[in-house]
């Protein structure tokens, strides 16, 4: 009788990758002119955008050098009363944690249209959250300051920033690559880059530090009403994906079958 063959350690190590991979991707596909609350589209979700009713969905969608975008933006247009702010949240089918090694990807594209001369002390971006009430990460334009850069926790130091004049035509792609660990410090690098030529890498900060049992479930677009009126920040292309990493004793496991394989 045919006996049948072992796997290979790379067929078996994309299996298991496959299996648990997550993946989460918001391109913004509605009707334009529509609220962006309540829509539910896209994949990797939980539920439907929640929040104010004041961000809307329009187009053209913002363009990246080499890249495929697909589907409109989310536009958070100014509103009254002046001196308050909004927030829209939306959840993600699968939290992206820590509580195994795992590591994670996040991007997406950023524009921050207007003059900001009279605005610096004013914020508008998106935030990755512990449910609706822990800020981890906000990234996009912090208050106190005319940059584009990233920040840790509601109100935190700004870790890092880039100044720059804000204009229509300049749109900045943000990505964050995190090694997730439940057992040692989890760490995250982020580059930022903008549209200008081919696309221009503006800053990489790395291995930021983020402290043991990271995780994260919700994103959160915010705008300052404060911003002046003619400034309309812009949010594209969200994409978040996870692979945890293979176990000691996976690797083990995997190695023995190679070992016997070998010997056959």
């Amino acid at each position: 009788m045919r006996k049948r063959p072992l796997l290979s350690l790379a067929a078996l190590l994309g299996l298991t990758l496959s299996v648990h991979a997550f993946d989460a991707v918001e391109t913004f596909d509605y009707t334009p002119g529509s609220a962006l609350n309540g829509q539910n589209g896209g994949t990797g979700w939980d539920g439907a955008w929640f929040g104010s009713s004041t961000p809307t969905v329009e187009s053209p969608n913002l363009d990246f050098p080499d890249s495929s975008e697909q589907g409109n933006k989310a536009v958070l247009p100014y509103d009254s009363p002046f001196g308050s702010t909004y927030t829209i949240f939306r959840e993600l089918g699968t939290t992206v944690s820590g509580a195994t090694a795992t590591t994670a990807s996040f991007s997406f594209l950023f524009n921050l249209t207007g003059n900001d001369e009279e605005t610096g002390i004013r914020f508008a971006g998106l935030s990755l959250f512990s449910g609706t009430g822990t800020e981890l990460l906000f990234f996009g334009k912090p208050g106190n300051t005319t940059e584009v850069g990233i920040e840790k926790y509601a109100g935190g130091t700004l870790v890092r920033g880039v100044d720059t004049s804000f204009s229509s035509s300049t749109v900045f792609l943000f990505e964050a690559d995190f090694v997730l660990s439940p057992d040692a410090n989890s760490t995250v690098t982020v580059t930022l880059s903008s549209n200008a030529g081919d696309g221009t890498l503006l800053a990489t900060w790395s291995d930021l530090s983020l402290g043991t049992g990271f995780s994260f479930d919700h994103i959160r677009l915010i705008r300052d009403y404060a911003l002046d009126s003619d400034i309309n920040p812009e949010v594209d292309e969200v994409k978040i994906s996870t692979v945890p990493e293979p176990s000691a004793g996976l690797l083990v496991l995997l190695g023995t079958g190679l070992l016997l394989r070998r010997r056959r």
